[in-house]
């Protein structure tokens, strides 16, 4: 097995190779983590999810100065996650910065959390669209075949970090930004793969760029190609962007699950806040699992109409009711936000032309007062002059 960087291949044997590159996988251990099954929608399913979202505690990072595939060199890390943890590195065959995941050495004990790794490299192999992050290269390190993979490094922040800066955004404002998501997400949905963990920190805003944004982390996406590495009834994802479906078993994500996350990242765009009102994740799962979600009309009376009626539709409960791809949303809500701009432009319009309207008669009589005012003061004079 070989450790040195090559150059991605998307010939029809990249699965065979990024195997050998990756290793096969180890046997289980005790204390390896594996995916919940999840009953069917009981008494204590609620208790189930909890346990299933709790994460284990991030393992020994790697040393600053390691090289990883004679290639990249460890420099510090960027953040942690539950499947590894991003280091920056430096790619020296290309004399850039790299962002390099690596798996966390006690997952990487887990042959389904292992596989679900090195799908992520797999997938993003395959995809090919500039809102989408950009692989570089993946294998596994000498020390402790622990797997890695590297990506193009960006200069910009999340949207979270976007949003949080500036406050709520304006339908106008957002209506770039979802365009931008909407299309790297229907070109990976055009490729089969359903991202199952969309949210405002896996979504990038460049500074710079072809696209205006890059959708990242499909550590936990599935595959029309590879469903068969995702447990049934298995839980994946962030609960709070979750559809209800998803909730109840990662493998019931689709298209329209991805649609519902993006219809929370939305409205949390525009509010400033969730659309749960929930004060413990308890409480955040029942709601999801109920679809009570705060009407978007309530929290931002000021919207459009149009603008309200697109978010509802987005997380609508029932999947079949939804946008059935982003792009349909992206168009809907685009409309409506352009015709409420139309019509707030065409009301201030008549309100400027109202006013010009009756400006040359407020001058009329202006001038008429002046003259009774003069033709007044002429005729006190000459009372009193007589």
């Amino acid at each position: 097995m070989s450790n040195q960087s090559e150059a991605p291949d998307k010939s029809p044997s990249v699965v065979a190779a990024r195997s050998k590159r990756f290793g096969k996988p180890r046997e289980r251990s005790d204390d390896s983590v594996a995916a919940v099954p999840v009953r069917p929608l009981q008494v204590g399913l609620i208790d189930d999810l909890i346990q299933t979202f709790s994460m284990p505690p991030p393992t020994k990072k790697v040393d600053v100065g390691a090289s990883l595939g004679g290639r990249f060199v460890i420099q510090e890390p960027l953040g942690s996650g539950g499947m590894g943890t991003v280091y920056r590195a430096h790619d020296q065959k290309e004399g850039t910065d790299a962002a390099v995941k690596v798996m966390q050495r006690d997952r990487a004990r887990d042959d389904e959390a292992r596989a679900r790794f090195e799908r992520e490299a797999d997938i993003l192999f395959r995809l090919d669209h500039p809102g989408i992050v950009k692989l570089l290269d993946f294998g596994i390190s000498d020390e402790d075949e622990t797997p890695w993979i590297a990506m193009e490094m960006l200069d910009g922040e999340t949207l979270h970090e976007f949003v949080s800066e500036r406050g709520e955004l304006s339908p106008m404002e957002l209506v770039p930004i979802l365009s931008a998501i909407a299309s790297a997400l229907s070109a990976a949905h055009g490729k089969g793969v359903v991202h199952r963990d969309l949210k405002p920190d896996n979504i990038f805003m460049l500074r710079s760029g072809e696209s205006m944004v890059k959708i990242l982390d499909f550590g936990l996406s599935m595959s029309a190609a590879n469903k068969k590495v995702t447990q049934n009834g298995s839980l994946l994802g962030t609960p709070r962007y979750m559809a209800p479906e998803q909730l109840l078993g990662a493998s019931k994500a689709t298209k329209q699950s991805d649609v519902y996350s993006l219809g929370v990242i939305v409205y949390e765009a525009l509010c400033g806040v969730s659309p749960f009102e929930a004060s413990d994740q308890r409480q955040l799962l029942g709601q999801i699992l109920q679809n009570r979600i705060r009407p978007i009309a309530e929290v931002r009376p000021d919207l459009p109409v149009g603008v309200a009626v697109c978010i509802d539709q987005a997380l609508a409960g029932d999947p079949a009711v939804r946008y059935r791809t982003p792009q349909e949303f992206d168009q809907a809500f685009a409309a409506a936000a352009m015709r409420s701009t139309v019509r707030a432009k065409v009301a201030a319009a008549g309100h400027r032309s109202k006013q010009a309207r009756h400006r040359p008669l407020h001058i009329a009589l202006g001038i008429v007062a002046i003259v009774l005012v003069a033709v007044m003061a002429a005729a006190m004079g000459y009372v009193f002059a007589g």
